[in-house]
C-alpha cells in the first residue's frame, strides 16, 4: 500500500463509545502490528478512544461525516483507494452495507472480511428488516466470514453461517483476575462500605444493554438489602435517561455511574455479582471479563449460551418481573462474596485454559490473515 514491507490491514470501526468491537480491535487486532501494518477507521476524533488504542494516532483514520452522505462516500473512497491488502469489517448488522460495497468497488484487490459481533438487529425500527433482505447479496461479496459465536454467525450470515470461522472474543485474562486490594480501593473511592453487596454492569449505556430496567430491578432488590450498591461502568447515549430513573427512584447515593474506566478488572473485583439484562448480545467481552474475575453472572435469557464458558452463568427471562429478578439477584449475591477466598482467584487461570485469552484469539486471527493473503 505505501511501500511498507508489512501487509496492510484496515479494520473498522471505532465508535464514540467503547464496546465489544472496540475491545476486539484493541485486544486482538492491535497486537498483530508486529507483522501487519494496521489502520483503523473511527467515527469521530474522540481523544478518549485514541488513548485506549495502541494503534499509532496517524493510523487512526477519522470519518466523521453522516453515514451514507455524499461526503461520507467520498471520504471512504479516498481511504479505500490506498489499496489495503485486507479490509476487516466488524458489523452488528448489514443495514449499513456501504463499507463493504465501496470496498469491493474501489479496491477490488483487497481481501474483505465480514465479522459478526451481534445476534439480532440493534434497532427495532422497520429499517432493521433491511438486514435480512440484503443479507444473501452482501455476504457473498466478502472473501472471509468470521463471528464471535455460532449464534452471531447465523444472524449475520444466514445460510452461509456454515462457511464462517468462530474467533472468540478474548481478553487479557490476567488483567481481570480477582484482586482483594483493588476491591477495597474501588469501594473506598466510591464510598461503599466493605461489607455492602455490590452489583455491577459493564457496558455501553444504551437501549440494547437495558440499564434503565436494571436500575428498576435494583430498586426492587434493595427492599431486602437496603445497603446495596450498583456500579454502572461505561458511557453512552442513554446516560441522561438512566440518571433520571435513578433520581426518580431516589437511588442517587446507591447507584454509581462511573463513566469509562481503564482498570475494569478492579471494578469487577469490587463487586459481588454482575448483572446483564441485555435485550440481545453476540458474545460480549464483558461476559468473558466477568468470568475471568470469578464473579457470578446473571444475564437475560436472550444472551447466547456460548457466553457461559464454565457452565456456571445464570439466566433469567426479560418477561419476568423485577421482583423475580430481585429474588434471583439475592440468591446469587451472597455466594458471590463467599467466592472471594475460593474460586475467584483461580478464575483467570481457568479462563486462559479455556482458550479465551486474547493472545490465543490474536494468533487465530494472524493465521486467518495469512491465509487470505496467500489465496
Amino acid at each position: 500500500m505505501n511501500g511498507n514491507s508489512k501487509p496492510s490491514v484496515l479494520v473498522s470501526e471505532i465508535s464514540g463509545n467503547w464496546g465489544g468491537i472496540e475491545a476486539f480491535i484493541e485486544n486482538e487486532v492491535a497486537p498483530l502490528q508486529d507483522e501487519f501494518d494496521v489502520y483503523c477507521i473511527a467515527q469521530n476524533d474522540d481523544p478518549a478512544i485514541r488513548a485506549r488504542l495502541s494503534i499509532p494516532d496517524d493510523h487512526v483514520l477519522t470519518v466523521p461525516e453522516r453515514y451514507g452522505s455524499l461526503a461520507y462516500r467520498r471520504h471512504m473512497k479516498v481511504i479505500y483507494g490506498r489499496g489495503f491488502d485486507i479490509i476487516h469489517l466488524n458489523k452488528n448488522s448489514l443495514v449499513k452495507y456501504l463499507p463493504l460495497t465501496l470496498a469491493r468497488k474501489v479496491s477490488p484487490r483487497s481481501r474483505c472480511i465480514l465479522h459478526s459481533h451481534n445476534t439480532s438487529p440493534s434497532s427495532k425500527s422497520p429499517l432493521a428488516s433491511l438486514h435480512y433482505l440484503i443479507r444473501p447479496f452482501m455476504v457473498r461479496r466478502a472473501h472471509c466470514l468470521l463471528a464471535c459465536s455460532q449464534t452471531a454467525a447465523s444472524y449475520l450470515f444466514g445460510s452461509y453461517a456454515q462457511d464462517s470461522t468462530i474467533v472468540r472474543n478474548g481478553v487479557d485474562v490476567r488483567r481481570f483476575a480477582f484482586d482483594e486490594r483493588k476491591r477495597l480501593e474501588v469501594r473506598e473511592a466510591w464510598h461503599i462500605p466493605a461489607d455492602a453487596t455490590v452489583l455491577i454492569n459493564v457496558a455501553r449505556l444504551s437501549d440494547q444493554k437495558n440499564q434503565t430496567r436494571l436500575v428498576e430491578m435494583f430498586d426492587e432488590y434493595r427492599t431486602g438489602d437496603p445497603a446495596a450498591f450498583l456500579l454502572l461502568v461505561g458511557e453512552g447515549e442513554r446516560r441522561q435517561q438512566i440518571e433520571r430513573t435513578v433520581a426518580r427512584l431516589g437511588l442517587e447515593p446507591y447507584v454509581k455511574l462511573t463513566g469509562r474506566q481503564r482498570d475494569i478488572g478492579a471494578y469487577y473485583s469490587a463487586a459481588d455479582l454482575a448483572v446483564f439484562p441485555s435485550l440481545f448480545e453476540g458474545l460480549p467481552v464483558a461476559f468473558i471479563e466477568a468470568q475471568a474475575n470469578g464473579i457470578p453472572v446473571l444475564a437475560s435469557d436472550t444472551v447466547t449460551k456460548d457466553a457461559d464458558v464454565f457452565g456456571s452463568m445464570c439466566f433469567e427471562s426479560l418477561s419476568a418481573s423485577d421482583a423475580v429478578w430481585a429474588d434471583h439477584i439475592a440468591a446469587l449475591s451472597v455466594p458471590g462474596r463467599a467466592l472471594d477466598e475460593d474460586a475467584r482467584p483461580r478464575a483467570a487461570e481457568r479462563m486462559e485454559q479455556a482458550g479465551y485469552d486474547a493472545k490465543n484469539a490474536s494468533e487465530t486471527l494472524r493465521r486467518i490473515y495469512r491465509r487470505l493473503l496467500a489465496s
